[in-house]
């Protein structure tokens, strides 16, 4: 009879361990998907500020940037399809503002990378490695990133 109890008790454990691991996944989706809409606000905002570079030089390496920040919505995609979520249910109509300058994408560079980094120690923590290392190489290329960008105000401010 003790047997028989101490296998149902199992079973229990094992079906809210499995709830548990559903609700951290689904929270993690959700979460992915406030970053890839962070992601694409980002290279909406920075799309607009590249078209009105001056230089060529200029544009060429602010047109690299962008194609980065698509790149990393993209990655944060393939997560949420690896997971088994959809990327593209949600609308997505974000309109940047014409007021936005290169400091203030640098700003929401930043921050973004900042936020990737709590989300990644997040999914480690729960037991997503993989989703982990997948956001730290986006932060770490989001740092990289904020030099390329500060290179360009520099040389905007000094119309090199």
């Amino acid at each position: 009879m003790g047997l028989v109890k101490f296998v149902d008790h199992l079973i229990d454990v094992l079906d809210v361990e499995r709830e548990s691991k559903e609700e951290f996944r689904e929270e993690l989706i959700s979460i992915l998907k406030e970053d890839l809409r962070k992601e694409r606000e980002l290279a909406l905002d920075f799309a607009q500020q590249v078209d009105h570079l001056p230089y060529p030089h200029l544009r060429e390496e602010g047109a690299a940037l962008l194609n980065d920040f698509k790149r990393y919505g993209e990655q944060i995609s393939g997560l949420i399809r690896e997971l088994g979520g959809n990327s593209d249910e949600e609308p997505f109509d974000y309109q940047p503002e014409a007021s936005d300058d290169f400091e203030s994408v640098l700003k929401k560079d930043t921050f973004i990378a900042e936020e990737l980094s709590e989300h990644a120690n997040w999914a480690e923590d729960n037991g997503y490695r993989h989703v982990a290392r997948v956001l730290r190489d986006i932060r770490d290329a989001h740092r990289h990133n904020q030099e390329r960008i500060e290179r360009i105000i520099m040389r905007m401010d000094g119309m090199v």
